[in-house]
C-alpha cells in the first residue's frame, strides 16, 4: 500500500496498486508539505506542481521536469537534481544546502533568500534568475551561465565561479570574498559596493564592469580585461593588476598627499 503523506502525518493519497512516485505525479498540485524524503522521482513530470515547504531531503530528481513549480521554503538538502528542468521555478527561501543542481536549466528561477551553501551549479543555466540575498557560500558555479541574473547582496564567500558567464548581472553589494572567478565573463556587470577581498579574477573579462566602491584588498586581477571598467572609489593598494588591460578604465582618484610632519603646512 503506497501512502503519500504530509510532513505532519496527514494522508494526501493512498493506493494499493500505485507507487509513491506515481502518486506524486498524479497529485502534483497538492504536494505542499509532502514528505518525499529520499524518494526516487527521477524524470518525473511535476510541471507547475505545488511543493511548497515539501520535504525532499536526499530525493532523486535527476532529469525531472519542475518547470514553474512552487518549491518555496522546501527542504532539498542533499537532493540530486542534475539535468532537471527548473525553468521559472519558485525556490524562494528554499534549503538547498549540498544540493546537486549541476547541468540543470534554471533560467528565470527565483532563488531569492535561498540557502545554497556547498551546492553544485556546475554548468547550470541561471540566465535572468533571481539569487538576491541568497547564501551561496562555497557553492560550485563553474561554467554556470548567470547572464542577466540578479544577485544583489548575495553571500558568496569562497564560491567557485571559474569560467562562469556573469555578463550584465547585478552583483551589487554581494560578498565575494575569497571567491574564484578566474576566466569568468563579467562584462557590463554591476559590482558596485561588492566585497572582492582576496578574490581571484585572474584572466577575467571585466570590460565595462562597474566596480564603484568595491572592496578589492588582496584581489588578484592579473591579466584581467578591465577596459572601460569603472573603479571609482576603489583602493587598489595590494591588488595584483599585473598584465591587466586598463585601457579606458576609470581609475580611483589618488589619495591626497599628507604632510610628512604635522604642522609644517607642506
Amino acid at each position: 500500500m503506497a501512502v503519500l503523506r504530509r510532513t505532519n502525518g496527514e494522508t494526501i493519497a493512498q493506493d494499493p496498486d500505485k507507487t509513491i512516485r506515481q502518486l506524486a505525479a498524479e497529485y502534483k498540485d497538492d504536494l505542499w508539505r509532502a514528505d518525499l524524503r529520499g524518494q526516487d522521482l527521477h524524470g518525473l513530470d511535476l510541471t507547475g506542481g505545488d511543493l511548497t515547504r515539501a520535504d525532499l531531503r536526499d530525493a532523486i530528481l535527476t532529469d525531472a521536469n519542475l518547470e514553474c513549480a512552487w518549491l518555496a521554503r522546501a527542504d532539498l538538502t542533499g537532493a540530486k537534481l542534475t539535468g532537471a528542468r527548473l525553468w521559472s521555478v519558485n525556490l524562494e527561501s528554499a534549503d538547498l544546502r549540498g544540493t546537486d543542481l549541476s547541468g540543470a536549466d534554471m533560467r528565470s528561477a527565483n532563488l531569492r533568500d535561498a540557502d545554497a551553501t556547498d551546492a553544485s551549479f556546475r554548468g547550470t543555466r541561471l540566465d535572468d534568475a533571481d539569487l538576491s540575498f541568497a547564501n551561496l557560500e562555497h557553492a560550485d558555479m563553474t561554467r554556470a551561465v548567470l547572464e542577466g541574473a540578479r544577485m544583489e547582496a548575495a553571500s558568496m564567500p569562497g564560491a567557485i565561479l571559474n569560467n562562469a558567464n556573469l555578463t550584465d548581472a547585478d552583483i551589487s553589494g554581494a560578498d565575494l570574498s575569497d571567491a574564484n572567478l578566474a576566466g569568468a565573463d563579467v562584462e557590463d556587470t554591476d559590482l558596485t559596493d561588492s566585497v572582492l577581498t582576496n578574490a581571484t579574477l585572474r584572466g577575467a573579462n571585466l570590460e565595462d564592469a562597474d566596480l564603484t566602491g568595491a572592496e578589492l584588498e588582496g584581489a588578484n586581477l592579473s591579466d584581467a580585461d578591465l577596459t572601460g571598467a569603472d573603479l571609482t572609489d576603489c583602493d587598489l593598494t595590494g591588488v595584483d593588476i599585473t598584465g591587466a588591460d586598463l585601457d579606458g578604465a576609470t581609475l580611483p582618484a589618488p589619495a591626497p598627499a599628507t604632510p610628512d610632519t604635522p604642522g609644517t603646512g607642506i
